[in-house]
């Protein structure tokens, strides 16, 4: 998946109002498209050469107003390959078992709600390890900040030109090697405040808070009464307070945590 600027001259469209991702993915597969592109409302069904003319963005731009999916915007357009997608794997062991042996993000839909899920297994993944200063934790890469203190917007341009975002925390088991990895750095670092990639897109929603990288993950760790501020829209991971999660004004300077996948490639699936 790969988000584009501007949206191409389609092969075949569906519109169709709150057209799910996960359903463009269906429609677009069953007309015989190797790639299917998504925008709020609409679903494109394309060919490689429709991208000939398009300039890849950050994935942070895609980020439009569908629930829980990469949806795109009236700007920019998420492009998802059909050839890493699979309607029958529900599971990384299942995803192996097909010759998929390195996935790394599947999508799943359970009842009535659809929902993006990470799959982090040794299982599933080669083992391979981070280039220094990136901490290896499974297929993931984290890098901390140490001693360069940023503006939120500031740090999230040195994690973008490493190659990765302020880093999304899926799973309390990221939570736990995040908090490791900080104590293990000496006393100094265990008090002080950490920006992590969780910002408030609607300053009207004091609730509204996504992931820079797009991941939809529903894991918060916050602080009693946290957030608690429209004006604080940029989230920290905060040492002095057991490693919860407060919002914070986004000028202020602060340590920073980045992420970025080891695989870059992600595996699209439905239950």
């Amino acid at each position: 998946m790969n988000c584009f600027k501007g949206h191409p001259p389609p092969q075949q469209i569906l519109e169709k109002k709150g057209i799910s991702v996960t359903e463009c993915l269906e429609h677009c597969r069953g007309l015989g498209f190797p790639l299917a592109g998504s925008i709020p409302d609409k679903c494109y069904c394309l060919q490689p050469d429709n991208l000939n003319n398009l300039e890849v963005a950050a994935r942070l731009e895609c980020n439009g107003n569908c629930q829980n999916q990469h949806c795109g915007n009236k700007d920019f357009i998420t492009i998802y390959n059909l050839t890493f997608y699979s309607d029958t794997a529900e599971s990384c062991e299942d995803l192996s078992q097909l010759g998929l042996s390195n996935p790394s993000t599947y999508v799943t839909k359970s009842g009535e709600e659809e929902k993006l899920q990470s799959c982090f297994t040794d299982d599933c993944a080669e083992k391979k390890a981070c280039d220094k200063p990136w901490r290896t934790f499974r297929n993931v890469c984290f890098m901390f900040s140490d001693t360069n203190r940023q503006k939120y917007d500031e740090a999230q341009s040195v994690c973008y030109r490493l190659g990765g975002f302020l880093a999304s925390i899926r799973s309390s088991a990221e939570h736990g090697f995040i908090i490791k990895t900080i104590q293990g750095m000496g006393s100094s670092y265990q008090r002080v405040r950490w920006y992590i990639g969780l910002y408030q897109y609607d300053p009207a929603d004091n609730k509204g808070y996504r992931w820079l990288d797009g991941s939809v993950s529903t894991f918060r760790n916050w602080m009693t009464s946290q957030p608690n501020s429209i004006y604080e829209r940029c989230a920290m991971l905060d040492g002095s307070n057991g490693f919860k999660w407060r919002d914070d004004v986004c000028t202020n300077r602060a340590l920073f945590i980045c992420r970025k996948d080891l695989d870059e490639r992600e595996i699209l699936l439905m239950k």
